[in-house]
């Protein structure tokens, strides 16, 4: 059997490291869950961003995990993520703490338990047999769609941004959501989609959404959307606006992005989402 290659950090910016260490510290647990999730793929050494994680050792909100269908504390998430960090720093230290397991639908909450992670643990491995159904008590993060309605409305892109992620990694099953939307699959505001930042049109990440709650019915039917710029990080968007001789004096990365859209200066590709569709594949 080969040997498994060793984890190594990502190296974030400046920019992209406040980011991070403002996710881990967000008043919304489901922003917290999200950055820790992003730390588990793409651990970071930085000792500021571990710290952070430290601090949420103790925190019981109930999340979903980067797994399909899977919830648990998000204390236990911290431990995976700061595991992570530690194995790619090279340090053979373990992370000890106790949490419930998680589990998979339909959530319950299993009795506590002691963990002493190393590495890279697979949630899966931390998934543990559901008790019988009378004592089930659910945990679904989202008990009504009506919280996210009005983020899912606003103006702010990065509302808009925040509430939609939330929906793709938690679907709400509620059809009123779906066809909320629905209608944004039209909506073309350049905003930044992902982390570490990439810039995109509002659409593809409602698409995203979209998938993940025809998945959660049992709908298998991919979300299609017509003639959609590329995701783009910052570098990315600075080379491509001084190929095409655009002033990037005064534009802010959405501008810009904007500006390379509508001179033609972006390729075009039809997407097909189905979940879990994850936007750093795009």
């Amino acid at each position: 059997m080969a040997a498994e290659v060793p984890m190594r950090p990502t190296i974030y910016d400046a920019a992209e490291l406040a980011l991070i260490r403002s996710g881990l510290e967000d008043p919304d647990p489901v922003e917290r869950a999200s950055t820790a999730g992003l730390l588990l793929a793409q651990p970071t050494t930085d000792d500021q961003v571990r710290e952070r994680l430290r601090r949420l050792l103790s925190d019981q909100s109930v999340v979903d995990f980067p797994s399909p269908a899977v919830a648990g504390e998000l204390r236990l998430l911290a431990g995976l993520a700061l595991a992570v960090a530690a194995e790619a720093a090279g340090e053979p230290g373990e992370v000890r703490l106790r949490a419930a397991p998680p589990v998979v639908r339909p959530w319950v909450l299993l009795p506590e338990r002691e963990y002493v992670l190393r590495g890279r643990t697979l949630i899966d491995e931390l998934l543990e047999e559901l008790p019988a159904p009378e004592r089930w008590e659910p945990i679904r993060p989202i008990e009504a769609a009506d919280a996210w309605e009005e983020d899912l409305f606003s103006k702010d892109a990065a509302v808009l941004v925040n509430a939609l992620k939330t929906v793709r990694d938690a679907p709400t099953g509620e059809p009123r959501v779906v066809a909320t939307l629905e209608g944004l699959l039209n909506d073309r505001r350049i905003a930044a989609l992902t982390i570490p930042y990439r810039f995109g049109e509002i659409r593809v990440l409602a698409a995203a959404a979209l998938a993940a709650e025809r998945a959660d019915t049992g709908d298998a039917r991919p979300v299609r959307l017509k003639e959609c710029p590329p995701l783009l990080g910052t570098d990315d968007l600075w080379k491509l606006a001084e190929a095409h001789r655009i002033d990037t004096s005064i534009r802010s990365e959405p501008e810009l992005y904007a500006a390379l859209r509508d001179a033609g200066a972006l390729p075009l590709t039809d997407l097909e989402l189905t979940a879990p569709a994850y936007l750093g594949w795009l």
